[in-house]
């Protein structure tokens, strides 16, 4: 768990703001976002509170069921550890030509359809075709995607990164963080 902000000059020191800005921009801001934006800065590039404090503001509020589990803060796209599999589920789904443009060993490895059938259907550069023949198998294909490659070659195409980010009170989830240009 990361250490707590002690002093108002801690606070200014870090984000590298006036005493008086950190004040003003902190004077209704609860102990736990305070915390939240600072794993967040820590994390990620980000040493601007006010954006910071909002990001940490968003994950804290996610615990209480306010926001949702995929959201988008200046150049950054945060998404719920415990989302995420399901959000990619969702995209993948959403786009049958890339589905069908997965290599064919790995189609193949990650459902019960023969090789040769995926290689002739790539072959024949019906890629959206085979989307929808493995489409059923998206769960298996999505875990898979996941394990091999992680999640930032697919929700960060700046640089393949992907950040995570750690929940600062029980209840809060871990997130994800990628670039988003």
């Amino acid at each position: 768990m990361a250490q707590r902000f002690e002093s108002i000059d801690e606070l200014k020191n870090h984000f590298g703001i006036t005493a008086n800005e950190a004040i003003e921009l902190c004077a209704d801001v609860e102990s736990d976002v305070l915390e939240q934006a600072r794993v967040v800065s820590e994390t990620i590039d980000v040493d601007d509170l006010p954006q910071a404090l909002e990001i940490a503001e968003k994950m804290c509020e996610r615990a209480l069921g306010h926001v949702e589990s995929d959201f988008e803060v200046g150049d950054w796209r945060f998404i719920d550890a415990d989302a995420i599999n399901d959000i990619q589920q969702e995209e993948l789904s959403n786009d049958l030509y890339m589905l069908g443009c997965f290599t064919d060993w790995f189609l193949a490895n990650a459902t019960d359809i023969d090789i040769e059938v995926i290689q002739a259907l790539q072959e024949a550069e019906a890629f959206e075709a085979l989307g929808k023949l493995v489409l059923p198998h998206i769960a298996e294909i999505q875990a898979e995607y996941a394990s091999t490659d992680g999640y930032g070659h697919h929700f960060n195409r700046y640089d393949g990164e992907e950040y995570e980010i750690s929940g600062v009170v029980g209840t809060h989830s871990n997130w994800y963080a990628f670039r988003t240009n």
